[in-house]
């Protein structure tokens, strides 16, 4: 497997695709928004983008597309 990618608030990720900049803002337990009981762990992140726009991504889907290239982390250190 390839390196773990921690993701923190204040990280930024730029959209190689869209060019969009996006800042990560707050990472909470989305399990509990489910509606039917689950015993899976689903961490959401709360995204702002340029353009205002606010976007839920799951934890995993931001570390896929880190992975993969299509976002560029720039970590907030």
């Amino acid at each position: 497997m390839g390196d773990l990618i921690d993701l923190d608030v204040g990280d930024i990720l730029y959209d190689i695709v869209t060019k969009d900049v996006g800042v990560l803002l707050n990472r909470y337990d989305g399990t509990r928004t489910l509606p039917f009981e689950s015993t899976a762990q689903l961490w959401v992140w709360d995204v702002f983008w340029t353009g205002e726009r606010y976007t839920l991504y799951t934890e995993s889907g931001l570390v896929n597309m880190i992975s993969e290239g299509r976002l560029l982390l720039y970590r907030n250190t």
